[in-house]
């Protein structure tokens, strides 16, 4: 796995450009003010070479303030290292979409609707690991939904958009110690997990509807830190486990990945 590094510049560093003003009441229109170019950047890059096998990423990141690391999604409000973390697999989400956001075949994950049984089937990628080279498994997908279900984990990302899983209010409420309506048709290790909803939405099949979710969380490296610390723990702020192509090799708080 490539190694990710991804650095905060405040943005008083990063202005380059400064805009001149005319200085007197006698200079004309067209050379009162001069319009300066930071820099010849394109919006889009297309880099003809061929992708190398390993290397390092380095990205600058401009912000106004000091980032907060959180590698699961269920416990970070944090836009700026959501961006930040992306190469890494962070909080981007497992399935591909198209350029209207509809679900696509292809991801790290596909999810199958079926509107008769009301049910969601998430289906892994195969060769789908974690950066140790453990398998991203169907319970790292349900576990996502007990740090925000739980309010033990202290996530704020609990809607009344997911109550519509069968048997995660019962789990959010206490009144149920597993969720019923999260199954796994080849067994918590397997590659398939199985989403059943009170009733079919239509903006179901586009990327982002809040119905279900689309990330998953290192079960097995996670499962011994205690519900209250899980957030300020080293495994999901510092030394964290995650599926993307680059994996972080030092993260310093506030400031850089």
């Amino acid at each position: 796995m490539n190694k990710l590094k991804v650095t905060l510049l405040a943005s008083s560093v990063v202005l380059a450009a400064t805009l001149l003003s005319a200085c007197g009441s006698n200079q004309s229109s067209s050379t009162s003010t001069k319009k300066l170019k930071a820099g010849n950047f394109d919006v889009a890059y297309q880099n003809p070479d061929k992708a190398i096998k390993g290397g390092n990423l380095k990205v600058a990141y401009q912000s106004d303030s000091p980032m907060k690391a959180q590698w699961l999604s269920g416990l970070s409000n944090d836009a700026t290292f959501a961006t930040m973390s992306g190469p890494g697999g962070g909080q981007d989400g497992l399935f591909f979409t198209d350029s209207g956001f509809k679900f696509i075949k292809g991801g790290a994950a596909d999810v199958a609707l079926d509107k008769e049984s009301k049910t969601a089937t998430i289906t892994l990628r195969k060769d789908l690991k974690w950066s140790d080279g453990s398998e991203v498994t169907a319970k790292d997908y349900e576990f996502t939904y007990e740090t925000i279900a739980n309010p033990a984990y202290g996530s704020d990302r609990w809607t009344d958009s997911l109550a519509n899983i069968v048997g995660l209010s019962d789990y959010h409420t206490g009144k149920a110690k597993t969720i019923s309506g999260i199954t796994f048709p080849d067994g918590e290790n397997g590659k398939v997990i199985k989403v059943q909803f009170k009733e079919m939405k239509p903006g179901m099949t586009q990327s982002g509807n809040g119905y279900f979710l689309e990330t998953v969380a290192p079960y097995q490296y996670l499962k011994d830190v205690a519900p209250k610390d899980l957030a300020s723990s080293p495994k999901t702020t510092t030394k964290p486990l995650v599926t993307g192509p680059f994996k972080p090799e030092n993260v310093v708080a506030g400031e850089s990945i």
